[in-house]
């Protein structure tokens, strides 16, 4: 056998295992897409003016891979932060599979979230953030622990009249 055929085999072996890896992941981010866009309901006044919100969830989890306590970032919109810090609404997701490893005590996700006007004619209103709006919890950050980012998951809403 020639080394261009083995290089060329476990290229190959290489890429099914990785594809393979991040399938289960995939299925795990596209429930956790879902499970937060059911929860999502954009306040009225803010889609009336066709404003677009940078802010984050940042999820606590237990022992047993559980969510434990929800925390909303500074530019949360205040009308959302009583649904998307209901517990409930998570309890499908395996956090296991969404951060490649077994859950320790005390440990984080920060997930960001985007919601933006969809009209197709790209009409929103943005506000500049930077990181450290989006990663301050409402001046609770004195607690240090394991977290994951996950990528941001955008949500489009329309006015409806």
């Amino acid at each position: 056998m020639s080394i261009r055929l083995i290089c060329m085999l476990f290229c190959t072996m290489m890429a099914i295992s990785c594809s393979y890896k991040s399938f289960g992941q995939d299925i795990e981010k596209a429930k956790l897409e879902k499970a937060i866009g059911k929860q999502f309901r954009y306040p009225a006044d803010l889609a009336a003016n066709k404003v677009t919100s940078f802010f984050a969830l940042r999820i606590f989890l237990s022992s047993e891979g559980k969510v434990d306590s929800i925390q909303t970032s500074r530019f949360t919109p205040k009308k959302m932060i009583t649904e998307l810090t209901k517990k409930s609404y998570l309890s499908g997701i395996n956090w296991e599979k969404v951060i490649h490893h077994k859950v320790q005590v005390g440990e984080s996700i920060i997930i960001p979230l985007v919601a933006y006007y969809d009209s197709g004619q790209n009409e929103q209103t943005f506000y500049e953030y930077t990181l450290t709006d989006i990663i301050n919890f409402n001046g609770v950050n004195d607690v240090i622990s394991n977290c994951a980012i996950v990528p941001t998951i955008a949500i489009p809403y329309n006015v409806y009249k």
